[in-house]
């Protein structure tokens, strides 16, 4: 799932809901992107969802805070990691949003720039 800005509300029904049928699917990935950081929506559920063993959640910064790292975690004790890149392109390259594989599918809500 690709979240940019506002695009999380949307989107937070059905990653509530895969979560809650966790076993139907292989492998489940937010990649959740906000123009500063502290333009994230739901920053104490997303420190949840990074925390937990069975999500990947990649965020994603445009413009990020004076003095921060690019990779690193949301907060403290979570596995979220950082990006001052826009959503797809992350520090770490390991996480992109791939087509053409049988049985995937990819949910996003992002505003045109």
């Amino acid at each position: 799932m690709v979240a940019g800005g506002i695009g999380l509300a949307p989107l937070r029904p059905l990653l509530l809901d895969a979560l809650a049928e966790r076993a139907a699917y292989r492998k489940i990935v937010l990649v959740a992107g906000a123009r500063p950081p502290d333009e994230f929506l739901f920053r104490a559920e997303l420190d949840r969802w990074a925390a937990r063993d069975n999500l990947d959640v990649e965020l994603t910064v445009d413009r990020p805070a004076a003095g921060s790292r690019c990779a690193g975690t949301a907060s403290s004790g979570t596995s979220a990691s950082w990006s001052s890149r826009r959503i797809g392109q992350t520090c770490s390259g390991e996480r992109t949003v791939r087509g053409g594989t049988t049985g995937n599918c990819c949910f996003t809500c992002c505003s045109a720039i």
